[in-house]
């Protein structure tokens, strides 16, 4: 060995002069530089020279007479300079000679890897002049061919940096290949080991290598190909589709440097009829500016891409051919998920990446709320398009408490999901990863759930690490709470006493934007005698009926309700691709079932009002003629009164929905809305169905006709109270119709043409005989806006009220005045006061004290200062020598706001001016007492 030690740097030593000798000299040699194992499996790492000069590796494995021995064979070329580029030639053809003389070899991996080409010269064209060398070119192509008719090799990888100044235009491809050339590579004899091969270099593609590429495509049985370069995209194009028509049955194309959004790519993409997985980057300029990463001052690396660099499935779907039915691996933002309907089918789609979801909550993911909508109007469709979702792996989400529940929502239309994947879960909160889990389990047939690589188990023992939190003194929790986050809201959960300390903490903290978030976390509410559940319009009709379902849930929780007030969302209100007639149908039966649980439950005080400013009815399409019926329990129950002002279901269709479902009701007090166009349909209704009615009252309208009202209030001979509001026709003789006698009317609101026509008063008869005899209360309803009866003032009106004759049986009762003034300019109204009120302190009218003015601002006098109204105000009061009582009012709505300083200074202001007055009130608050 010591002579062997000192002729090793003989190049001609190694010639073979006898078979033992040369065996003994080889094994050494490997040995040494560690390549061999004793199994014979050798591995080439960098260059082939190593410690030994020119007798590196792959010299002694060519030198070597029988190499046998050799098992397996894994070769990386590293080259980093311009020498050993310069020699790439040589090693190439030194590789081949090994290959061929030892045909039995198991090569399993071989890998080229160029790191460095800033030291090459280059051409006019921009390509690297060692790539297009006759010599390279030569026996790169010859390695090709050579590798090809490897039968074990598994795996083939050929490298360069991605930003390889290569500029090829599709000449530079050449043309495509005819198909007398591509019979030269069809696959009668392919060899079948799967091979996966990463073309991670330009210079496969180069015009000297292109055949060589293609033949070599079409001898293996390629498992998986990975395609990561910088070309343009016609030279993509043409690539692609020279590929696709070698490897049509292709599993398996990741591709790295190109834009698939272009409509050339989906097309030629959708030709791998067999593709099951795609995986790609969102182009190659989002990507270098990603991942690029400066390394030198001339040179640049790309970092490795994300694995789940998956297709987006918005740059599929415009695709004019969908064939894609075996793509088993997508990424897909929710929008485009819920795309899928209608446009194309992915039935064996086994994996999705949420890609880039935002903050999942119900307000914020429109996208996930239009996929819950799709899901419910066309199940069997949603079904088959996603029937083999299997895996979703989700990533880049912040997801909130309240998130959890809407993202275990969404998970639960995937009807064969089995397991969730959270890739990045380091930004969950600390303690939340446990509900999170727990919501998904619950609402959907996830079976597993990982965060990261692990398995999330549920503790059975959780509840005992914590065994004394309950000793702490309710100052000393109330300490600790400002420290938590989302851990509050799990504290609520576990105790009563926890429950009502850390949840108002919660709430207080971070809002609620959704009602039923708050029912869902009261749990140890035993009973309840009021509720109000005001829903805001909902970005998802589906989720809105989720959470029509869970109040309905809540107050089932309860023995008994006293009083429901209840503001729900018009369908009109919603986007009309996310109604249809399933959504009206499943609408209508939620609302019927909450009604009828809420009237189970002993309800006696019931409120369903619309969105606010909504005109009043309309909305015809969400009732047809087979649904005008609500079938709900026969039992009677105890509703007694009943306010009603939904737009919606004003409609004709909408009234005898509604009434239908208290056909079971013993009402007695009713507040309606005046719906437009089914005035006579409405008082009709009222009038068959609610004969026992003591209290009546209309909020909006004024667009009935008199008769109608008339015919209304003669069948109603019990009430007791009638309220109607401002905007009232004048009754008078036209109508044909006599004064109704309301013999047990305590409470009367109504304008001055109503109030005459009660008392039996118009221009052309004299009053009647003993008109509204029990008559206790009476609110004038004055407004600007609305013409006054002709010879009539409110001073005139009141007296006429005063004087009218009693029942003879009953003494005269002093009547309760109330004048309810609307006004918008401040001083047009007091000349119009002065004109109909017959106020004036000269004039001497019989009329009875007024203790209560109600005055309400309307339009656009909100820059009136505080000085003007005080002298107006106080003009108003000088009149009325025995009010005692002010309420004022400032009707806000979106265009302008009432300011509470500006009227408390008023307030005081009055009161100081007038020490008579008790109380003064705005917008129901106390200002002044």
């Amino acid at each position: 060995m010591g002579l062997l030690q000192q002729k090793k740097s003989s190049k001609n030593f190694l010639s073979p002069v006898s078979r033992g000798l040369n065996g003994r000299l080889i094994s050494s040699i490997l040995t040494e530089s560690g390549a061999v194992d004793s199994a014979g499996n050798c591995t080439i790492h960098d260059d082939d020279r190593g410690v030994h000069g020119h007798f590196g590796v792959l010299a002694a494995l060519q030198s070597s007479i029988d190499t046998s021995w050799l098992s397996s064979l894994t070769v990386q070329f590293s080259l980093t300079t311009a020498e050993e580029m310069a020699s790439l030639g040589t090693n190439t053809r030194r590789l081949t000679h090994v290959l061929e003389k030892t045909p039995s070899i198991r090569v399993l991996s071989l890998t080229l890897d160029i790191q460095s080409w800033q030291s090459c010269s280059s051409d006019h064209t921009g390509n690297v002049q060692h790539f297009g060398d006759e010599a390279f070119s030569a026996a790169f192509n010859e390695l090709l061919s050579v590798i090809a008719r490897l039968p074990h090799l598994q795996s083939l990888e050929i490298n360069t940096p991605i930003n390889v100044p290569v500029s090829l235009g599709p000449a530079r491809l050449g043309p495509a290949i005819p198909h007398a050339a591509k019979s030269l590579f069809t696959r009668n004899n392919p060899i079948t080991q799967p091979l996966d091969y990463r073309m991670n270099s330009a210079i496969v593609v180069l015009p000297a290598y292109f055949k060589s590429t293609l033949a070599f495509l079409s001898s293996r049985a390629i498992s998986s190909l990975h395609i990561e370069m910088t070309l343009s995209p016609s030279d993509w194009s043409f690539l692609l589709q020279e590929i696709a028509n070698i490897l049509p049955q292709l599993p398996e194309l990741t591709l790295i440097g190109v834009n698939v959004t272009k409509t050339q790519f989906t097309a030629v993409i959708s030709r791998f009829r067999m593709l099951r997985t795609l995986k790609t980057d969102l182009g190659f300029l989002e990507l270098s500016m990603a991942h690029v990463k400066l390394t030198h001052e001339r040179e640049r690396s790309l970092a490795p891409p994300s694995p789940s660099n998956w297709p987006k499935l918005s740059q599929l779907l415009p695709s004019a051919s969908r064939k894609l039915s075996h793509l088993t691996a997508i990424s897909a933002r929710l929008e485009h998920l819920a795309a899928l309907l209608g446009r194309v089918l992915l039935p064996a789609l086994l994996e999705v990446d949420l890609d880039g979801c935002p903050q999942i909550t119900p307000r914020s993911a429109q996208m996930m709320c239009k996929s819950l909508d799709l899901a419910v109007m066309d199940r069997p469709l949603w079904d088959s398009a996603v029937a083999r979702f299997r895996e979703c792996r989700i990533r880049q989400m912040d997801i909130t408490s309240q998130g959890a529940t809407a993202l275990a929502k969404w998970l639960a239309l995937f009807s064969r999901l089995t397991r969730v994947v959270f890739v990045d879960h380091d930004n969950l909160p600390f303690g939340f990863k446990s509900r999170l889990a727990t919501e998904i389990l619950h609402g959907s047939h996830v079976e597993n759930i990982y965060f990261g690589q692990a398995l999330w188990k549920r503790d059975v023992n959780q509840s005992k690490q914590q065994p004394h939190l309950l000793d702490f003194p309710d100052e000393l929790l109330l300490l600790i709470f400002p420290y938590l986050n989302s851990e509050l809201y799990s504290l609520s959960r576990l105790s009563k006493r926890l429950h009502f300390l850390a949840l108002p903490e919660y709430f207080a903290r971070h809002g609620i934007s959704q009602p039923s978030l708050a029912l869902n976390s009261a749990l140890f509410i035993t009973s309840i005698r009021d509720i109000t559940c005001n829903f805001k319009l909902s970005q998802s009709m589906a989720w809105y009926l989720h959470d029509i379902e869970r109040l309905r849930s809540f107050i089932a929780r309860f023995p008994s309700v006293s009083a429901v007030a209840l503001t729900l969302v018009d369908l009109e209100h919603l986007e009309a691709a996310a109604v249809n007639d399933k959504m009206r149908d499943l609408y209508r039966q939620q609302i019927g079932h909450l009604i009828d649980t809420i009237l189970s439950k002993g309800c006696v005080d019931l409120s369903i009002r619309g969105a606010p400013l909504a005109r009043p009815g309309g909305a015809e399409p969400i009732w047809s003629s087979e649904t005008q019926e609500m079938h709900l329990s026969n039992e009677t129950n105890s509703l007694s009164s009943f306010s009603f002002s939904h737009t919606s279901r004003l409609s004709r269709f909408g009234l005898r929905w509604m009434f239908s479902a208290l056909r079971r009701s013993n009402i007695s007090a009713l507040t309606i809305s005046a719906p437009r166009d089914s005035e006579s349909e409405l008082l009709t209704l009222v009038g068959a169905l609610l004969p026992n009615l003591s209290e009546l009252t209309i909020t909006h309208g004024g667009d009935y006709f008199p008769a109608t009202l008339l015919n209304l209030l003669n069948v109603l001979p019990l009430l007791e109270k009638l309220v109607l509001p401002r905007a009232w026709p004048a009754i008078d003789d036209a109508t044909g119709l006599p004064a109704p006698e309301l013999a047990h009317l305590k409470h009367l609101s109504a304008p001055p043409s109503v109030v005459l026509h009660l008392l039996g008063h118009s221009p052309r008869q004299p009053p009647a005989n003993a008109p509204l005899p029990v008559l206790e209360t009476l609110v004038l309803v004055l407004s600007e806006w609305h013409p006054f009866p002709e010879g009539w003032s409110a001073a005139g009106i009141l007296s006429a009220v005063t004087h009218r004759t009693p029942p003879i049986d009953q003494p005269h009762k002093q009547l309760n005045i109330v004048l309810d003034v609307a006004y918008s300019t401040l001083q047009e109204t007091f000349a119009w006061w002065d004109r109909i009120g017959g106020f004036s302190t000269d004039r001497d009218r019989d009329f009875p004290p007024i203790e209560s003015l109600d005055l309400t601002e309307r339009g656009v006098n909100s820059n009136a200062d505080n000085q003007l109204r005080t002298r107006v105000v106080l003009a108003v009061v000088a009149r009325l020598p025995s009010l005692r009582r002010m309420n004022m009012y400032k009707k806000v709505n979106f265009w302008f706001l009432a300011s509470p300083l500006d009227w408390v200074t008023l307030g005081l202001a009055i009161a100081e001016h007038a020490p008579r007055i008790e109380t003064i009130t705005f917008n129901g608050t106390m200002v002044y007492s």
